[in-house]
């Protein structure tokens, strides 16, 4: 079509920056577009869901050659610097990356490379991310090793459990195996507001295939947690009862599922006044 030859066109231009090129190719993400739609009509989160897998399958598909020809360019093992431009190069070169994965299960050679190859985090969480979300076999010995790597830095461990609890290519059955999994973890500190947001508040708000489950599974968790941090922490957990705020803005299923679950959590008589705030205004 008209619109895909002016991208390749974009996309193709060496005169653009890597920069603006990986801005230009890369979709909103789900919550923006949720906000636009709901202004017009019911959101289905599932349905928004799959139109941008199919609109990020297109663009793989249709540009799979240029994909190859810019990650070999840009995969060019010079040393790490620090400045814009090298980061406008490393984002494209690792949009290339995923959507290459999302076309070719050969392209797990070329994730494992730049895994065990990189000088920098930027390129390997990305690696990582990437074997997570397209190649589950690869994936084990990776985090594997991440955690073996990085188990001393606790700002990088947090990317170790938000890069799991984002992961939609996968089973309801197996990323709620993963999110007990994780739970069950000792590095999960429940006190620790970082290692909450990499986790719980990963999975409610930035993995919304699987939060979205028609089942309402996802909402049962998030009221669970809800109520479990707020024994500890009521900010931190006033912050998560916010991810249901807009519950009216979602058709049905969703909308009923979700408003149950804001008055499980209503009905609790220990709640604190930070969360029953939020969810008094949200039922309001």
């Amino acid at each position: 079509t008209d619109q895909l030859n002016t991208l390749g066109e974009l996309l193709n231009n060496a005169d653009l920056s890597p920069a603006y090129r990986a801005q230009l190719f890369t979709l909103p993400s789900h919550a923006f577009l949720a906000q636009l739609i709901s202004r017009m009509q019911a959101l289905d989160p599932q349905a928004l869901h799959a139109a941008r897998q199919r609109a990020n399958n297109a663009l793989a598909s249709h540009f799979e050659n240029t994909w190859q020809t810019l990650y070999q360019q840009l995969h060019n093992n010079q040393a790490y610097v620090y400045t814009g431009a090298a980061a406008g190069q490393r984002a494209l070169k690792n949009i290339a990356l995923r959507q290459l994965a999302t076309v070719s299960d050969e392209t797990v050679a070329l994730v494992q490379n730049q895994y065990d190859s990189t000088d920098n985090m930027t390129d390997r969480i990305a690696a990582l991310s990437i074997a997570v979300n397209h190649f589950p076999t690869a994936a084990t010995a990776m985090l594997a090793d991440f955690y073996q790597r990085y188990a001393n830095e606790a700002l990088v461990i947090d990317k170790w459990f938000a890069v799991q609890a984002a992961n939609s290519h996968v089973s309801q059955n197996a990323i709620t195996h993963t999110l007990n999994d994780l739970l069950d973890h000792s590095a999960f500190i429940k006190p620790n507001p970082n290692r909450l947001r990499a986790l719980i508040f990963t999975f409610c708000n930035a993995n919304p295939h699987h939060f979205h489950q028609t089942n309402g599974a996802g909402y049962d968790f998030w009221a669970k947690h809800v109520l479990d941090i707020d024994q500890k922490n009521p900010q931190v957990s006033s912050r998560l009862a916010r991810s249901l705020e807009h519950w009216r803005d979602y058709a049905e299923p969703h909308r009923s599922l979700m408003q149950a679950a804001l008055k499980q959590v209503a009905d609790n008589q220990t709640l604190s006044q930070d969360v029953r705030e939020i969810i008094g205004k949200a039922l309001g």
